[in-house]
């Protein structure tokens, strides 16, 4: 396997990557910068809205692909490149002014998945237990708390036959598996899948960040502080 630069600008902190096939660009943040990011993968130059705060995630509406869902600090948001414009949909962890978003994805029902982490300087400095997985309607724009007192929510993604939701949260360096429920957006018999801490390979892996998974199942695992990309089953 080869790994080169996908673009031409650089990032302080690029994260969740999201390939829209109806623009055929990439969609990503600069999450600390605060930018909005939108890659031609051909030429390799990129378009980036600058937003006034902490922006970690950006998903492109199925109806135009020039409306985003993306999250601003507590805040999410729909953002019009058309515009450079964005309005807020709702806010969570309205009693934890200082958390914010971090990662997040829709699941096969279009449901938006996001967690919160506390305020935190780095992996190992965070307010613990402070953050939450939730679940967002797309047609109501209700919010559900799934999972609470997370530290640092990260990647998430789902097994191929939607039967099982896999969730990091970085902190504990451990990458989560639950039973899920596709119709009514329900989690249940929560288990720990990996244990960087413990497993003898991954214990110099740095933190677990992003996550997807592939055709045949296997999860494809971005570590922080690591420099490193692994799999696992």
């Amino acid at each position: 396997m080869s790994v080169s630069p996908a673009s031409i600008r650089r990032s302080k902190l690029g994260e969740g990557p999201h390939w829209d096939p109806a623009s055929k660009t990439l969609l990503y943040v600069d999450a600390p910068v605060g930018d909005l990011c939108r890659l031609d993968v051909v030429t390799r130059d990129t378009t980036g809205v600058h937003l006034d705060g902490l922006v970690t995630i950006a998903i492109p509406y199925k109806s135009d692909p020039n409306l985003n869902v993306i999250t601003l600090d507590r805040e999410l948001r729909k953002f019009d490149w058309t515009t450079s414009k964005s309005e807020v949909l709702t806010e969570v962890d309205k009693d934890k002014p200082t958390n914010e978003f971090n990662d997040g994805k829709c699941d096969v029902t279009g449901r938006l998945w996001a967690g919160t982490t506390g305020e935190h300087k780095d992996a190992e400095l965070i307010q613990k237990e402070y953050g939450s997985l939730f679940s967002i309607d797309p047609a109501t724009l209700k919010v559900t708390a799934h999972v609470t007192k997370m530290n640092l929510s990260n990647g998430m993604t789902w097994s191929p036959d939607n039967f099982s939701m896999f969730y990091v949260d970085s902190f504990t360096r451990s990458i989560y598996s639950f039973v899920f429920d596709a119709a009514s957006g329900q989690l249940s018999n929560r288990q720990v899948l990996v244990d960087f801490n413990t497993k003898d390979e991954y214990k110099q892996c740095g933190y677990p960040d992003g996550m997807t998974v592939d055709t045949n199942g296997k999860l494809w695992v971005a570590c922080y502080a690591a420099g490193r990309v692994i799999t696992s089953t």
